[in-house]
């Protein structure tokens, strides 16, 4: 089992999330206040167009080789929330040492991007994504006056030069105007759209802008990225090459052909497995189309990829039990037999649904694939840290933080690749996994 949960690498901070709100009552108590002026709401504006304008001084400074930190000085009179959007390069113009592609203000210490939802609601079906407009971005708040420090994830841009220290300060530009290679611009602006880990966006981006093949980053540098977050690359990589229009790598291209679930049953359970397999047409599972499989062939992808084979074992008048074996595809082109989950659903076999399987199959899977332990507590609230088993990297989760089960609390833009864990807080005693996204990348 070779993508199980080890040598996991321990990400430092922690993302707090308070979910208490104010009832009815309490708001219908709170004093009237005369509504906001103008100058109070503010102006939102792009990073650029405000640094260029004067209403924004922008400080780029180095942080090593995974950060640059940011200082904005608000010089106008008015609010700004000033617009970060994808596609932001810290350029070093001596060429002494790194420039550096940015991520976002809301990452995760081993995140990268922004983890656009590409899919409506329950359809397989993606929409394209704008990235021209200014309105694009996540937006940080500068009172007039005053300053704001904001540290984002970044990925190195030039091999091989020295990583920038705090003393060396950056030009900040838009990555057209940073490289005049088309390649390169969408590369970083689809890794700083769609999201990922920040070792995946690592290796795609030495590979885009110093023509490093993923096999030469592996070798060159073989502590940047395990070989799952290898195979992402290699997949985005892929993808990269079959875009030949618009501004952001087709998400088509990642979503497509992920998750493979072939439905079997034993027994008498046959013939409701067939249905149960027909049904899964249309159906989506971790957030990404689910590609049915029937036969006893292994299905064709191009890693990484997950199979899943489900079995009914036995139904009842009030429960069906069964089983997943879950396998997983990586560059080698080999399935791998990474373990099972028990399934159980209460409902008999005759009345499962496409739907209510999908459910279950996240649940069982999720669980017991994505470890979650608890690591310390404080002020009220648990520190937890969440360990990904799977060979995909986890976009976005939902704990459950109640030990009779309902107090859900959502993470969105997590960023865990494969074989990484990450740090949490919950206001609560615990949580366990409900379920978990994938965005293909």
């Amino acid at each position: 089992m070779y993508w199980r949960l080890r040598d996991l690498v321990r990400a430092g901070a922690a993302a707090g999330l308070l979910f208490a709100m104010a009832g009815p009552m309490l708001r219908a108590q709170e004093p009237t206040e005369p509504l906001p002026g103008a100058s109070m709401l503010g102006e939102t504006i792009d990073i650029l167009r405000a640094q260029r304008t004067g209403a924004l001084e922008v400080e780029a400074r180095g942080a090593g080789n995974d950060r640059v930190e940011l200082r904005l000085r608000n010089t106008s009179s008015r609010r700004l929330h000033v617009v970060l959007p994808p596609g932001l390069v810290a350029s070093a113009a001596s060429g002494q040492f790194q420039s550096m592609g940015l991520g976002t203000p809301s990452n995760q210490p081993e995140a990268f991007g922004r983890f656009d939802s590409l899919a409506p609601a329950n359809l397989p079906g993606f929409r394209s994504i704008a990235v021209s407009s200014s309105s694009v971005g996540e937006a940080v708040t500068v009172p007039p006056g005053q300053d704001v420090s904001v540290a984002l994830p970044a990925v190195c841009l030039n091999y091989g030069l020295p990583d920038p220290k705090p003393s060396n300060r950056f030009e900040l530009m838009d990555v057209a105007e940073y490289s005049p290679n088309p390649r390169v611009q969408k590369a970083l602006r689809s890794l700083a759209t769609l999201g990922t880990g920040r070792r995946v966006a690592q290796v795609v981006m030495w590979h885009a802008c110093n023509g490093l093949s993923v096999p030469q980053v592996a070798r060159l540098a073989p502590k940047v990225a395990n070989k799952w977050e290898l195979a992402l690359a290699d997949r985005f990589i892929e993808a990269l090459d079959a875009s030949t229009s618009g501004d952001l790598v087709d998400p088509a291209y990642l979503t497509a052909n992920r998750v493979f679930v072939r439905v079997q049953g034993e027994g008498d359970l046959a013939d409701d497995a067939a249905r149960l397999s027909e049904s899964l047409n249309g159906s989506t599972l971790f957030g990404l189309p689910v590609q049915t499989v029937r036969g006893s062939e292994n299905p064709v992808a191009s890693g990484p990829a997950l199979s899943l084979i489900v079995t009914l074992v036995a139904s009842s008048d009030s429960q069906t039990t069964g089983r997943v074996a879950v396998h997983g595809l990586g560059r080698d082109q080999d399935w791998v037999h990474g373990g099972s989950a028990k399934l159980a659903l209460d409902v008999p076999s005759t009345s499962l649904d496409g739907a209510i399987l999908v459910s279950a199959v996240d649940r069982a899977v999720s669980s017991q694939f994505i470890k979650v332990r608890r690591v310390g507590s404080t002020d009220g609230a648990t520190r937890i840290r969440v360990e990904n088993g799977l060979p995909l990297t986890v976009a976005s989760l939902i704990l459950d933080a109640s030990p009779e089960g309902g107090a859900f609390v959502p993470f969105e833009a997590v960023g865990i690749s494969p074989l990484r864990s990450l740090e949490l807080t919950v206001p609560a005693a615990g949580a366990r996994i409900e379920s978990l996204e994938f965005n293909g990348l």
